[in-house]
């Protein structure tokens, strides 16, 4: 990346930068980038250096002279003055995703995406790589840090790659919180992996439309269940019926065979939780992400009619427990805190707002939380 020059400083040029008011700025706070004007365009403190009285009083002279409260800093230090605010950490996405190894997971799906095209067979090469790297992060992060790569709110064009391993990691978590063996809880992973791979056959027209598709278009995507059962056909018969299986419904309405209840394997059980939390909780191309409160809302509203209530439950107190003190980001563009679930409706839980000596006030209608609070994304 280029660098310009400011007062015999390098910058890195193309530094991405947030607007935030001085007063957010403290005495004692270690400055690990610059400090800009509030166009982006001169440096007004360097990094390396912790702010002291005289400086926050040169930065305020700043404003006066330019008639303006704000100053532009990196993504890092909002974040981080976020976090003071708040009184809770906020992930930050790129860095959760490039050491977790989640990022080259995503790449690595794209490249079985693209041979599953091309040839329509499974590399056994690349899955078994995606495999060991879920297992790695499954043994190797918390809870919280999976459920934040899983709830990012990513581009929609990465949503096939990211959403088959999202369900991955989904499917083992809930394996994990069932108590399952090692064994097992690789298996339903892989079958997460590999749910949607059906998909990869179908015409993407169809597939990547950001129109709603007709009775016809739905009829076909519906087949990729069946097309990753035959994709799969050296793989044993637990993964294929669980790809087959995991749009089937205890109420017998789902596809692609209608069978019902006890019918359905555990491992199309599991992944169905997986895949549609995995699915609302994501960007697609004729929607924005849905919070995690209205997937679990969704989840319940229909365990023991089309999900199996036992897994559900385990689902969704395990995720409860995650979301208690995440920062979220409120319909009217609020910063709060989870403080508390509303058991009598998970969309709409308890937020602390206006920091930690702030009100804990009950989201509702159409004041509701629109997801995880990630800070500003950096755009790739």
């Amino acid at each position: 990346m280029e660098s310009s020059k400011t007062n015999g400083k390098s910058i890195k040029a193309g530094t991405e930068l947030v607007r935030i008011p001085i007063d957010m700025l403290y005495e004692g706070l270690s400055l690990s980038q610059d400090i800009y004007d509030i166009n982006g365009d001169v440096v007004l403190l360097y990094r390396d250096s912790t702010l002291d009285k005289e400086q926050l009083d040169k930065l305020k002279n700043y404003g006066k002279s330019a008639n303006t409260d704000s100053v532009s800093v990196s993504v890092k230090i909002y974040r981080g003055l976020m976090e003071r605010y708040l009184s809770c950490k906020i992930s930050d996405p790129e860095e959760l995703e490039a050491k977790s190894g989640y990022a080259d997971m995503v790449v690595e799906m794209r490249s079985m995406a693209d041979y599953v095209r091309l040839n329509e067979e499974i590399p056994h090469d690349i899955v078994g790589r995606l495999s060991e790297m879920i297992i790695k992060i499954l043994g190797n992060m918390s809870y919280g840090d999976i459920l934040d790569l899983v709830n990012i709110p990513a581009d929609a064009e990465a949503y096939f790659s990211r959403h088959s391993v999202n369900a991955a990691l989904l499917s083992g978590l809930i394996g994990k919180w069932m108590g399952l063996s090692e064994g097992d809880v690789n298996f339903l992973s892989l079958v997460g992996l590999l749910h949607d791979c059906g998909k990869l056959v179908l015409p993407d027209s169809i597939i990547k439309t950001s129109r709603s598709l007709t009775y016809v278009e739905f009829e076909v995507v519906k087949m990729h269940s069946i097309y990753g059962y035959e994709l799969l056909s050296e793989y044993s018969d637990g993964v294929k019926y669980g790809v087959r299986d995991h749009h089937e419904r205890l109420d017998a309405g789902g596809y692609p065979d209608g069978i019902a209840g006890g019918s359905v394997s555990l491992a199309a059980r599991v992944v169905s939780i997986a895949d549609l939390y995995a699915a609302i909780v994501a960007n697609r191309p004729w929607r924005a992400a849905l919070s995690p409160f209205h997937a679990l809302s969704h989840l319940e509203a229909f365990a023991d009619i089309k999900f199996d209530s036992d897994i559900v439950e385990i689902f969704k107190n395990n995720i409860l427990e995650q979301l208690q003190g995440r920062p979220v980001q409120l319909s009217d563009g609020t910063l709060g805190v989870v403080e508390e679930m509303n058991s009598k409706d998970l969309e709409y839980p308890y937020v602390r707002i206006g920091g930690l000596e702030g009100n804990i006030v009950k989201t509702y209608g159409e004041f509701f939380c629109e997801g995880i609070y990630f800070g500003p994304i950096v755009s790739e």
